[in-house]
C-alpha cells in the first residue's frame, strides 16, 4: 500500500509541479525569441537607412527588377 504523501504527489504534486517546470520554460523561450526578432527589425532598419544613404532615397525600383 502506497503512502498518501507518496499517492498525493503522484496524483497531483507531480502534474502541478511538471506545468510549473513547462510555464517557466515556455516563457523564457518566448521572451528570447520576442528579443532576438526585436534585434532583426532593428538591424533591418538600420541596414534600409544605409541603402537609403547610399542610393538615394528616390531609387527607381523597376530599372532593377529582372
Amino acid at each position: 500500500m502506497e503512502d498518501p504523501v507518496t499517492q498525493w504527489f503522484s496524483n497531483l504534486g507531480f502534474p502541478i509541479a511538471a506545468y510549473l517546470l513547462m510555464y517557466r520554460l515556455v516563457t523564457t523561450t518566448l521572451d528570447r525569441h520576442t528579443q532576438a526578432i526585436t534585434e532583426v527589425v532593428v538591424a533591418m532598419k538600420d541596414l534600409r537607412e544605409t541603402v537609403r544613404h547610399r542610393y538615394g532615397e528616390h531609387r527607381d525600383h523597376d530599372s532593377h527588377a529582372r
